[in-house]
């Protein structure tokens, strides 16, 4: 799978949003409260998947894909990385992720 140059940094959480989310049983979204801006955002299901995965360690796009791998349909891989790097942008402007070319 091969991602354009514009994904070529590296995913990781925000410091301040480290504990910033609030979640509940049996729900399929959560809240992050960003107190670098004051707002509070609902995010899906991904969101809170990605702020796992990048607070256990900072991963590239590729593997971030490699890692959500088992609910990506065979075949669209393409259309998967597209929604994924959009997804990682709007966290991105929320507060809860932040890129970096390390």
């Amino acid at each position: 799978m091969v991602l354009d140059s514009a994904s070529a940094g590296i995913w990781r959480v925000c410091d301040e949003a480290r504990a910033g989310i609030r979640t509940w049983d049996g729900e399929n979204s959560a809240v992050f409260y960003s107190a670098h801006s004051g707002d509070t955002h609902l995010i899906d299901a991904l969101a809170v998947e990605l702020h796992e995965l990048l607070s256990a360690r900072p991963m590239s796009e590729p593997q971030i894909l490699l890692a959500l791998a088992d609910v990506v349909e065979p075949g669209c891989e393409a259309e998967a990385a597209g929604e994924l790097h959009a997804h990682l942008l709007r966290l991105k402007g929320f507060g809860l992720l932040r890129e970096s070319l390390d």
